[in-house]
């Protein structure tokens, strides 16, 4: 399981602009990818063979994977639950 910092996730219940929900929200991405590069390696041939082990293509698989999933209008904690949950299913 990937385990991540909590800095990013303190802010959110401050937030009161869109502007800094995403601020939030990509970091908690960009969080995610760099914990899979560092576990998992990179691939240069992920737009070729998107089938590899490598952190940035589970990022990639584990972000289209969870997308269907959420309901319209989803709250940062809604997403980043549907990521976890993913990560738990396809990467361990």
């Amino acid at each position: 399981m990937v385990r991540l910092k909590n800095s990013a996730f303190l802010r959110v219940a401050q937030v009161y602009f869109t502007k800094d929900m995403g601020e939030v929200w990509a970091n908690m991405l960009h969080s995610l990818l760099a914990e899979l590069i560092k576990m998992h390696g990179w691939s240069n041939n992920a737009m070729k063979d998107p089938s590899g082990p490598e952190g940035n293509v589970a990022f990639m698989h584990l972000l289209i994977d969870a997308l269907p999933l959420q309901p319209c209008n989803p709250t940062c904690e809604q997403c980043r639950w549907l990521c976890f949950l993913r990560s738990n299913k396809s990467i361990g």
